[in-house]
Formats: C-alpha cells, structure tokens, sequence
C-alpha cells in the first residue's frame, strides 16, 4: 500500500511539472516589433553630428529646438515640426508635411517633400526611445 501511495505522489507531481514545462516554450514565440513598427511615433529632435568635420562635431539643440519633431505615421506620411525663438519665445514656425518609403532591408528611408526633393536617410539605429539618421553630411539624433 505505500508504494502504490508512493507512486501516485510521483505521477500527481509529473502531471503538475509536464504542462509547466511544455508552456515555457509559447514564451520564446514573442516577436520583436520589426523597424517599421518602431519608427511609426513622434520622434523629438535633440541632436545632430558633423563626422566630417575634424574633430567631429556634435551639437545639442536649444531647448526651443528640441520642440522640432517628426510624426511617422503608418500611411506613409510624416509631419514635420519647426520651432524656432522668436522675441525671446519659442514658436511654431513651419509645418511641412512629407511622404517616406523604407527599404525592403529596413537599412534607409526615402523621404520625399511636397516640392518632390527626394532625400535618403539612413537609420542607424532605432529602438521604442531613440532614433538616428544619416543624411549626406549630418547625423540626426530623436527621442520620443
């Protein structure tokens, strides 16, 4: 009689650890939001870099400035922000809206104005606070 006790403890704790151990697994199924998903915000523009220049140079905008923003929207479309100080307060100056296309390898961003000047900025990097974006000769640093 105790070992038939015995083993029922043994197959009543197998029971309980088997579908402990077989939900582990669903947790390695989370993706990753992809490059679009995380571009897809209000990015505020803080900072931006020269590597051209010697030594590089690397400028923190104004507190004004760092009003400036772009707001990617998933339909392919970005508003643009412009603050500017103006009699010592700090105003709205422009609202430019823009259309944009990233790559298939996720690497640049195709923006295109309302005067059809085509600019490609590459993404250095994104994650869910910072974006950084290379045009021709300037780095540009974003914060959510």
């Amino acid at each position: 009689m105790k070992s038939l006790f015995k083993n029922y403890k043994l197959v009543l704790v197998a029971l309980l650890i088997v579908p402990l151990a077989a939900c582990s697994s669903d947790d390695d199924s989370i993706n990753e939001p992809t490059v679009t998903e995380l571009i897809i915000q209000k990015w505020y523009y803080y900072k931006m870099e020269d590597p051209n220049a010697t030594p590089p140079a690397e400028v923190i905008l104004s507190d004004c400035k760092q009003n400036n923003s772009l707001h990617i929207f998933d339909d392919g479309t970005i508003e643009v922000k412009s603050f500017n100080l103006y009699n010592d307060e700090c105003q709205l100056m422009n609202v430019n809206n823009l259309t944009y296309e990233i790559d298939e390898n996720n690497q640049y961003m195709t923006v295109v104005d309302d005067n059809d000047y085509t600019q490609q900025l590459e993404i250095i990097s994104v994650t869910s606070n910072s974006l950084v974006l290379a045009g021709e000769d300037t780095i540009l640093h974003f914060k959510r």
